[in-house]
């Protein structure tokens, strides 16, 4: 570590992460300001918590401002994901722009849920399936037999859920979509970082007439059709954080109070005619629309609609079989 001068701050005094996480308790929780903080310094530094309980954010590169931009940032509640650049998913690091919703740990249970149901494996790659989930092959009849799985992830956002199916099940063809095409870009650009095969297009969620054209080159049919939409209703937003509402982008959050279920109908209707004879619906939803949302989709004519809990005990994941 370069020995230098300790960092000051607009206030004259030494930036040791223990400074750094005073201001941001003006504005944070104490446990929250002190988990960011922790993200920056290691991010910034290579700081382990270790390394600052033993003073050594005391020697920090003094070179740049950055770590004042950044506690400036923080301060006007910017997500520290945004201001980093970065966030970790189901084990990868993600590029995150304002272009794109920041992953959730309920998104990436979802995902991991899929591998875990859709790999053969007595120790799965992801291991941590629901209560009373079982492991299935990865190869699937239904187009073929012993094709590889076919999935397509519907607002697809930075690409987090089908990235990550690609690397976990690597003989899946998969494909993802989004309405935004800077969305797209950002989607792109991490399944390049990963090396990961998806294929990206552009797509309304809303109007999925012409998405056979634009899926899948070699088919329609898919063994897996996941897709985390928005589901938020707008009232929802009196009670939401100035972190989510002003930074994260309100086209891939918020749905109108009198039609919440519209992606969930849209999606499904074209999961009936482009799921295999086997195949399976995942989403992520709403706890406030469980039972309309079951009910919807068994009048839709699928089979063993079940809602599962996420780890704090939300109703938040739905599964369908066609």
């Amino acid at each position: 570590m370069k020995n230098s001068s300790p960092r000051t701050d607009i206030t004259g005094n030494s930036m040791t992460c223990r400074a750094f996480r005073q201001q941001l308790s003006t504005c944070y929780p104490e446990g929250e300001a002190k988990a960011i903080a922790f993200l920056v310094y290691e991010t910034l530094f290579g700081l382990t918590p270790t390394d600052i309980y033993m003073g050594r954010d005391e020697q920090i590169d003094d070179s740049s401002s950055s770590l004042d931009d950044i506690l400036q940032r923080l301060l006007r509640h910017e997500p520290v994901q945004y201001v980093l650049g970065h966030t970790t998913f189901c084990g990868h690091t993600f590029s995150v722009t304002p272009s794109v919703l920041i992953p959730r740990p309920e998104t990436e249970q979802l995902t991991r849920m899929i591998i875990n149901r859709e790999t053969y494996s007595q120790k799965p790659p992801l291991n941590l399936p629901l209560k009373g989930e079982t492991f299935a092959p990865s190869f699937r009849k239904g187009i073929g037999e012993g094709l590889p799985l076919s999935i397509l992830d519907i607002c697809t956002g930075s690409g987090c859920i089908a990235i990550s199916l690609a690397l976990a099940m690597p003989q899946s063809q998969v494909s993802a979509c989004d309405i935004s095409s800077s969305a797209l870009d950002v989607a792109r650009q991490n399944a390049t970082d990963l090396n990961a095969s998806v294929h990206f297009f552009q797509a309304d969620a809303l109007n999925l007439s012409n998405l056979s054209n634009l899926s899948n080159p070699s088919h329609d049919l898919y063994s897996i059709i996941v897709s985390n939409p928005p589901y938020v209703m707008e009232h929802e937003q009196i009670s939401m954080e100035p972190h989510v509402l002003d930074y994260e982008p309100a086209l891939a959050l918020f749905v109108p109070d009198d039609d919440p279920l519209c992606f969930y109908r849209s999606i499904s209707t074209y999961a009936l005619r482009h799921l295999t004879t086997t195949g399976t619906l995942y989403f992520e939803i709403n706890p406030m629309c469980t039972e309309d949302l079951r009910t919807m989709l068994v009048h839709q004519g699928f089979s063993n609609v079940t809602i599962l809990d996420d780890t704090f005990g939300t109703p938040r994941f739905l599964i369908a079989k066609r």
